[in-house]
């Protein structure tokens, strides 16, 4: 009969039968009406690293691509340490390690299809907070507790956790070429706190408050002449002691001597 000329989809459906059903080529093959002989010499050719789909088979290879998998795995490792810099400071650092050059598009197709890397908004931490020296002080306060020989059982753990409902997420997508826009209201909202203590047995007892003007306030003269007090707003050492003293009144309610 006339020889039958294969679509790259036919042949992706045969590797991908190879692949994930265990099938031999030659089972592969009949399963999609193609040849044993065509399907073991299409598979031949994948598992060699040649171009294998009808559509790319006989053309050139061209040239090979500037960017390889020492410079990939390169990327990957600067921007762990440098994950704010910016292309053009990833260009110069390939000039530097390799001198070799790359335009900033190509550049950043590479960022995204061979290293997953993608830009997100940044999450900004202080320099100190994993220093040696926070390290170092982290572990002699892990150390002082597990000798002190305290039932951490019987303690109780505080901590505040903030939201607002206002809150709106900072990213959004759009079509291309147009601004992603939300709708938000005109009010910033207020930011409310919860001030909770735990134990091993659970819940001692949670605070929900929106801060207020604190004792301290500081008092601004206004034009009229009349002095307006300006409250220091947000959690504060005042509404923690306000905390604590509800908790030791929840503690002495259940025959527990809190101190």
């Amino acid at each position: 009969g006339a020889h039958r000329v294969y679509r790259d989809p036919e042949i992706i459906q045969l590797i991908d039968r190879i692949q994930n059903i265990t099938l031999n080529a030659a089972e592969a093959g009949h399963d999609l009406l193609i040849p044993e002989r065509t399907a073991q010499r299409y598979w031949k050719r994948f598992v060699d690293s040649k171009p294998y789909l009808p559509s790319t088979m006989g053309k050139s290879p061209g040239p090979p691509p500037t960017l390889q998998p020492i410079h990939t795995a390169f990327l990957q490792t600067y921007y762990d340490t440098k994950s704010d810099a910016t292309l053009k400071e990833a260009q110069q650092s390939l000039v530097d390690k390799f001198k070799i050059s790359i335009t900033q598009r190509g550049l950043q197709k590479h960022l995204v299809n061979k290293c997953g890397l993608t830009m997100k908004k940044l999450e900004r931490i202080s320099e100190y907070r994993n220093s040696d020296e926070t390290i170092a002080l982290r572990i002699n306060w892990a150390h002082t507790f597990e000798s002190s020989g305290m039932d951490y059982y019987k303690c109780i753990f505080i901590d505040e956790a903030g939201f607002n409902m206002h809150i709106k997420r900072s990213f959004g997508r759009s079509k291309r070429g147009t601004p992603a826009k939300a709708l938000v209201s005109k009010s910033h909202g207020v930011n409310m706190t919860i001030i909770g203590g735990i134990t091993g047995e659970g819940v001692v007892n949670l605070s929900l408050r929106r801060p207020q003007a604190v004792v301290g306030s500081k008092k601004h003269k206004l034009r009229s002449g009349e002095e307006k007090v300006v409250g220091k707003i947000g959690t504060w050492a005042e509404h923690y002691i306000e905390f604590l003293e509800v908790l030791m009144g929840v503690l002495k309610e259940n025959g527990i001597d809190g101190r």
